[in-house]
C-alpha cells in the first residue's frame, strides 16, 4: 500500500491531527506533494476516521471475544495438520558456533536478573558471532524434534503455551565480526542463519520501522520477531491471540537475561510501524506479522 516512508508518516500525522503545515514541514514534502497525498489517500483516512470508536474500543472487545465463552472446535480437534513448527528461507546457511559449553563473563542468574535493566546506550564495537549464536539459542533456539505421521512440535529454550511456539526471528545486523551488514533471517532448525539483503539502506529502513528510535540505528544488532499465528490458533482458537503475546514477553525477557550475562546492553522494542514491516520482512501482515523487537549492543563505558 505504501511505497514510501513518507507517504505512511502522511497518513500516520494526518490521522494523528497533525496540520498541513506541520506535515510539509517535518515531512519535508513540497505543498503539491500533500497535495497528491491527500488526493491518493482520502479513501484510506476516511476508512481511518469510519473506524476509530471501534479501535479505541478494540482493547475490550479483544478480551471479551478471546473468552473461552468463544472457544470454538479447533482444527487440532478438526484432525487438520498443524504448520511446521519453524519457517524454512531457502539460502546459503552460515553456521552459528556452537555454544553448549561456551560460559558467559556473568553467569549467576541471581546476579544477571538483579542487574537486569534497559539499556539503551552502546558503543560502536561488533558483537561476537559466539554471542550472537547465544543470544539467538536462548530466545529462539531448538532445544529437540519430535516428528512423526501425527505431529511436528519443535522444544525450544523459551517457553510457549502449548508448546506451539509462533514465532521466527529476524535481524537486522548492523556490527557482528564474520557478518557482513544485513537483513538475516535466522533458521532455527539449523541453528544458522540465512541473508535475505545486505542493502545499504536496510539499517535506515529498520530505524524508520522502530519509529524514528535512535536505539534501532545505534545498535549492533536488532532482533525482530514475527508470528505465524495459525501455529497458535490451530490449538487454541481464538484465544490464542492472547497466548501469542504473552510468548512475546517470554522472549524478550530471555533477550534481557541472555544479554545480560554477555554484559551486553538489551532494549526491546514496542513502538514501530506494522506497515513499514511488510515490505522491509517481505511479509505479508496478516498470516505472520511483527510482534516485538530488541536492539543490542556493546554497553557504553561509564
Amino acid at each position: 500500500m505504501f511505497k514510501s516512508k513518507s507517504e505512511f508518516l502522511y497518513v500516520y500525522m494526518s490521522a494523528s491531527g497533525y496540520n498541513k503545515e506541520t506535515v510539509i514541514k517535518e515531512l519535508e514534502i513540497s505543498e503539491d506533494q500533500y497535495n497528491e497525498y491527500e488526493e491518493r489517500f482520502a479513501n484510506q483516512l476516511n476508512y481511518l476516521k469510519e473506524n476509530e470508536e471501534e479501535s479505541v474500543q478494540i482493547g475490550d472487545k479483544f478480551r471479551q471475544l478471546t473468552s473461552y465463552q468463544f472457544k470454538s472446535v479447533s482444527d487440532q480437534q478438526k484432525g487438520k495438520p498443524a504448520l511446521s513448527p519453524y519457517k524454512i528461507i531457502e539460502g546459503e546457511l552460515i553456521e552459528l558456533p556452537d555454544i553448549k559449553d561456551y560460559t558467559p563473563v556473568n553467569d549467576s542468574f541471581t546476579k544477571v536478573n538483579l542487574e537486569r535493566v534497559s539499556r539503551r546506550d552502546y558503543s560502536d564495537d561488533a558483537l561476537s558471532l559466539t554471542e550472537l549464536s547465544y543470544l539467538l539459542l536462548h530466545t529462539q533456539g531448538i532445544r529437540k524434534e519430535l516428528k512423526n505421521e501425527r505431529i511436528h512440535v519443535g522444544f525450544r529454550y523459551v517457553a510457549s503455551a502449548g508448546c506451539r511456539h509462533p514465532f521466527e526471528t529476524y535481524l537486522q545486523i548492523n556490527r557482528c565480526n564474520g557478518l557482513k551488514p544485513g537483513l538475516y533471517f535466522y533458521r532455527a532448525d539449523k541453528h544458522a542463519l540465512v541473508l535475505l539483503s545486505d542493502s545499504d539502506d536496510n539499517g535506515q529502513k529498520c530505524t524508520d520501522l522502530c519509529a524514528g528510535q535512535s536505539i534501532a540505528k545505534t545498535a549492533a544488532v536488532v532482533f525482530m520477531w514475527t508470528a505465524i499465528s495459525y501455529r497458535t490458533t490451530w490449538r487454541y482458537c481464538q484465544r490464542g491471540h492472547r497466548y501469542i503475546y504473552l510468548d512475546a514477553g517470554h522472549v524478550g525477557q530471555n533477550l534481557y537475561l541472555a544479554g545480560e550475562a554477555l554484559n551486553l546492553g538489551v532494549c526491546t522494542i514496542g513502538a514501530f510501524f506494522d506497515e513499514l514491516a511488510i515490505p522491509y520482512l517481505n511479509i505479508d501482515g496478516n498470516d505472520e506479522f511483527l510482534v516485538y523487537a530488541g536492539a543490542v549492543g556493546r554497553n557504553k563505558e561509564e
